[in-house]
């Protein structure tokens, strides 16, 4: 079974210059690598050397790969943040355009009732029957008899 390094997203292409090798491939020696490790590649090693060695790898790797992280993860929360106070402006702006529409919805109702009782008792007052009543102290009285149509007879010349 072959394993391989994990490759990491957020690891600059040059930081990391040691090639990811197989595990059952055998690597070229490296100087440090070929005073130490005099056993094969196959076998584990557990000189003090090699676990230095896997240990610095290790922290860079995950300071490499924390640093970015934080980075990404703040500007999500950055980014979550913004939205969310777009959302309450819009939500806020929205309410206070509801309220002036029920406001104003309100407010012509009682217009068009004002108006429609406005003009009944304007169409009561002008009846006949209304204005006889309120003629009556004033000594004006209602014409009974038809009104008479006057013609004017035309002169023969």
């Amino acid at each position: 079974m072959e394993s391989k390094q994990p490759i990491n997203p957020f690891n600059h292409p040059l930081s990391d210059t040691t090639p990811t090798v197989p595990a059952g491939a055998k690597s070229a020696p490296t100087a440090s690598a070929a005073i130490t490790d005099t056993s094969s590649a196959d076998a584990p090693t557990n000189s003090p050397n090699h676990n230095q060695e896997n240990n610095a790898d290790k922290s860079t790797q995950s300071s490499n790969f924390s640093s970015p992280s934080r980075r990404s993860w703040l500007l999500f929360g950055i980014t979550c943040f913004l939205l969310m106070l777009l959302y309450i402006y819009n939500s806020g702006h929205a309410n206070k355009g509801l309220r002036t529409k029920e406001k104003l919805s309100k407010e012509l109702k009682e217009l068009n009732s004002e108006s429609i009782s406005l003009e009944s008792q304007i169409t009561n007052a002008s009846t006949q029957s209304a204005l006889t009543q309120r003629l009556q102290g004033t000594g004006l009285k209602e014409i009974t008899t038809p009104p008479i149509k006057l013609v004017k007879k035309k002169q023969a010349e």
